[in-house]
């Protein structure tokens, strides 16, 4: 009997779970369609917008500004910063756990920062431009128009500085250059005591 019933309910299993379409023909009176084709009205009255190209450079140096509210250095300062990351999780790679989680990495002993790091408002670049001379520079601005700038200084590599990049650089105040010594990041601020904006 048991045997019964389970041949009976996995029949109706296997019928229910396939299916075939069948047209079932028309019923009833239809109407022809007295509206038009939506996509064809669209295509017909679409009055493509134009723009001129202020427009548009309007709409990128307003998207290219950049303020963190870093203040400014008011002193000298010369700081070192480790730089330690913790696992969140374990990390596996094709089967081998390369990290454990809450293992603590010394970042700096195993990646080497090959750039200097200048951290500036857009009226602090300038004093800081001939550093792009004598090394390997790369500029985080934190207030000011990345556009405008990398129209004025067309041969430094300019980049808005985002807020995770600062805390990994362990950036206070500015005017900041940052490079790595061994193992550590040397983070110099220079006292800006002049004008404060333009």
């Amino acid at each position: 009997m048991l045997q019964l019933l389970l041949n009976v309910i996995s029949s109706v299993i296997l019928v229910s779970s396939s299916y075939a379409l069948e047209n079932l023909g028309t019923f009833g009176k239809t109407y022809p369609i007295l509206e038009e084709d939506i996509l064809e009205k669209i295509k017909r009255e679409a009055i493509i917008p134009r723009f001129s190209s202020d427009y548009f450079e309007g709409i990128l140096r307003r998207s290219l500004y950049v303020d963190y509210h870093v203040p400014n250095a008011l002193r000298d300062r010369i700081r070192e910063k480790k730089v330690v990351y913790t696992v969140p999780i374990d990390i596996v790679i094709d089967g081998k756990v390369i990290a454990r989680k809450g293992e603590r990495i010394d970042v700096l002993k195993r990646v080497k920062i090959p750039v200097t790091y200048i951290v500036v408002k857009d009226y602090q670049l300038p004093a800081f431009v001939d550093y792009a001379e004598k090394d390997n520079v790369t500029y985080l601005v934190v207030q000011g128009n990345i556009y405008e700038l990398e129209k004025k200084y067309p041969g430094l590599r300019i980049y808005a500085a985002v807020p995770k990049v600062l805390k990994v650089l362990g950036i206070e105040r500015v005017p900041s250059i940052v490079y790595q010594s061994g193992d550590r990041l040397i983070i110099i601020e220079k006292a800006w005591l002049g004008e404060s904006a333009k």
